[in-house]
Parts: C-alpha cells; sequence; structure tokens
C-alpha cells in the first residue's frame, strides 16, 4: 500500500514524507515501507524491528510463507530508529510522543 499512501499524500502536500511510524509488525502495516524513498526515516518499537527481520505470517490469516520483502529490497523500509519504553520526535506542534504499554495486538506495539 506504499504508493497508493505516496499517491494520495502528494493530493494533499507538496511536501516529502520524511518518517514513518509503525505501529506494529503485521505485513499490512509495515510491507508498503519498501516504496517510500530511502530517505524516510522509519520508526518502531525494538520488538516491531525485530519481528519485521523475520516477518513471519499472521497466523490466523493462514499465510504462506514468503520472501522477507525487506531482504529482498535489500533492506529498504526497515526500521532505522527503535525505541523500548518511549521516544519523543519533533518539537513544539509537530512534537510525537510514542509509547510502549506492554504487548496488546503483537509484541511490539507502539
Amino acid at each position: 500500500m506504499g504508493q497508493p499512501l505516496l499517491d494520495k499524500i502528494k493530493e494533499l502536500t507538496p511536501k516529502p514524507v520524511t518518517t514513518i511510524i509503525n505501529t506494529h509488525t503485521h505485513f499490512d502495516h509495515v510491507s508498503g515501507n519498501v516504496e517510500f524513498p530511502p530517505t524516510v526515516d522509519v520508526v518502531a518499537h525494538e520488538d516491531t524491528k525485530a519481528g519485521m527481520e523475520k516477518m513471519s505470517p499472521v497466523t490466523a490469516l493462514n499465510q504462506s510463507p514468503t520472501p522477507n520483502i525487506f531482504t529482498a529490497n535489500k533492506g529498504r523500509g526497515m526500521a532505522k530508529r527503535t525505541f523500548k519504553d518511549r521516544m519523543t520526535i519533533g518539537s513544539g506542534s509537530d512534537q510525537v510522543d510514542l509509547y510502549y504499554f506492554g504487548r496488546g495486538h503483537t509484541s511490539g506495539d507502539a
């Protein structure tokens, strides 16, 4: 879903995407990362990054194993920065606070 997101963003603003925050590991939340420019800063909880490195199929969906999208794209879209409990990105009106409260939907929910 990366390219459809990029297309929609271009309709809304000429500004480039600079940061992606992955909230958890599932393919429908992280696989589109590879379609964004390699300059984009990808941020995720440390467990989410570990899950991205493995990219196991979602058990409840009975998915067949597929090649790891990040390995297939030479690491493009992989989380570059991680946090354990809390992280603040930006400042002022652009400040975003990320929190980890423990396992929820996945082990790395942010």
